[in-house]
């Protein structure tokens, strides 16, 4: 047997390895390649984004607050004046608590001013009766929401409701100087309230029509039962009252 011949060597053969891409970037780091001394690859995925720029899948900053009130007027004013529910998914985005809670201060300070004005009331009392009664009701209607297989968030919905709420809260506090035309309006101002809250629901809670008239149908049909109920039983104890003098 002669001696194994000699081939040619490819000059390939005696080039360095390729060098892995940093973690995070293309295929994954062999370990039986490590980077040369001094070199230290960016942290995370990719190298860091430059001076001024948000990092990847940062929330947006929050907006001022004025801009953010400016923006709830013009929100408020499409959904009363163009309803449907694509006007409420469009307004998904901007809901926050500070700025739900600067609305719900104006207005129950407005109702309030307006109601003391006409009737009995103080500013501070509008202000707390408003911050109890619209999320109490929003629990109320967000519970039975999903209930039904709502699958919208409390913070979402509250702000898809007050969008209406609001200004037909102040509307209605100002159409109680009007006697028995403001009784007119009040109760139009209620009706088209719940259509509202009807589209809101379907718009947050990704519901149909029929269960989202429900989910507002139900709580009105359970008050309307317990005022009827509490007026019979106050005119049996005025009854037994008068019998009693």
């Amino acid at each position: 047997m002669g001696m194994p011949q000699k081939t040619m060597n490819d000059p390939n053969d005696n080039m360095p390895p390729p060098y892995p891409p940093p973690p995070g970037m293309g295929t994954p780091p062999n370990p039986a390649y490590p980077p040369p001394p001094g070199y230290a690859p960016p942290p995370g995925a990719g190298y860091p984004p430059p001076p001024g720029y948000p990092p990847p899948g940062a929330p947006p900053p929050p907006m001022a607050t004025g801009a953010a009130l400016q923006g709830f007027v013009q929100n408020a004013i499409a959904v009363v004046t163009k309803p449907a529910a694509a006007t409420f998914n469009a307004t998904m985005n901007t809901a926050n608590w500070q700025t739900m809670a600067i609305v719900i201060a104006i207005m129950g300070a407005v109702s309030g001013i307006i109601n003391g004005l006409h009737h009995e009331g103080s500013v501070l009392g509008g202000i707390i009766g408003a911050f109890i009664g619209f999320f109490i009701g929003t629990g109320i209607l967000q519970l039975i929401a999903k209930a039904f297989g709502g699958t919208g968030t409390y913070r979402n919905y509250a702000h898809a409701l007050l969008l209406f709420y609001a200004p037909l809260a102040i509307f209605d506090a100002l159409a109680g100087w009007l006697s028995y035309i403001g009784l007119l309006l009040t109760l139009a101002a209620g009706i088209y309230g719940i259509y509202l809250a009807i589209l809101a629901t379907v718009s947050q809670h990704q519901l149909t029509m029929g269960k989202a008239t429900a989910v507002v149908l139900i709580p009105a049909a359970v008050a309307f039962v317990l005022v009827i109920v509490l007026g019979v039983l106050l005119a049996g104890l005025a009854i037994a009252t008068g019998y009693h003098l």
